[in-house]
């Protein structure tokens, strides 16, 4: 296994049972990345990793549950991790603030936000050991463009995005990229929205981003389906 591993770049995809997640571990795997799928839902991380068993591991994991990350990264034993993927996201209410649930508002700003800064506090010196390192945080056009509703999670995109800008501005001394990539909607789940994105378009991004040479960091991919670019 341990040769497997001098041979092929590793990639560390959280969220990666559905959607964007889903779609980015395919895709780097058939770029032959290896591939550490992270996700709860154990029985669909199950039939991503068939379609490459020998380049997607399954791993079930709470990413907000600090005890599991450490051992998962007990787990990893320092192998060479060449870039994290920050797109596990949860928790969302969309609701008025006079009707807001602070249990789910909480759980959405530590799945989102806390959680992400915590993946990449671990991967930190695995990089610095490794010389280099490129994390990614995916974002929302959210962020930026307020609904109804939408504090919760306009707010917790928002707050991810500041994190990216700053961690960019702490790690690149160390060598570490930091890209956001901030989609419209996307067509993650069971719903069709024929003005939405397909999650292939957001993996394509990662790996054009990826392809880059290694002084070249991408700052912001900021992308929508042509016929949402007003909203």
């Amino acid at each position: 296994m341990e040769e497997i591993f001098k041979m092929k770049k590793i990639a560390i995809v959280t969220g990666s049972s559905l959607g964007i997640g889903a779609a980015t571990a395919l895709k780097l795997a058939s770029l032959d990345y290896y591939v550490f799928a992270l996700s709860r839902d154990y029985e669909k991380l199950k039939n991503i990793a068939l379609k490459f068993p020998k380049n997607i591991e399954q791993y079930q994991i709470d990413i907000t549950n600090y005890d599991e990350v450490n051992i998962f990264f007990k787990y990893l034993n320092n192998l060479p991790v060449d870039v994290l993927i920050n797109n596990a996201g949860g928790g969302t209410q969309h609701s008025n603030i006079e009707d807001m649930n602070t249990n789910l508002w909480k759980i959405c700003y530590d799945t989102n936000v806390v959680a992400s800064a915590n993946m990449v506090k671990q991967c930190i010196p695995n990089f610095i050991n490794n010389k280099k390192g490129n994390v990614i945080f995916i974002t929302s056009t959210a962020a930026n463009n307020f609904f109804p509703g939408g504090a919760n999670y306009s707010g917790t995109k928002m707050a991810e995005s500041i994190l990216s800008k700053y961690l960019r501005s702490e790690l690149h001394t160390k060598n570490i990229k930091v890209t956001e990539i901030s989609p419209g909607t996307v067509n993650s789940r069971e719903n069709i929205n024929k003005n939405a994105l397909l999650p292939e378009d957001i993996a394509n991004s990662i790996s054009w981003l990826l392809s880059m040479p290694d002084y070249v960091n991408i700052n912001l991919i900021d992308i929508s389906h042509i016929n949402n670019l007003s909203k």
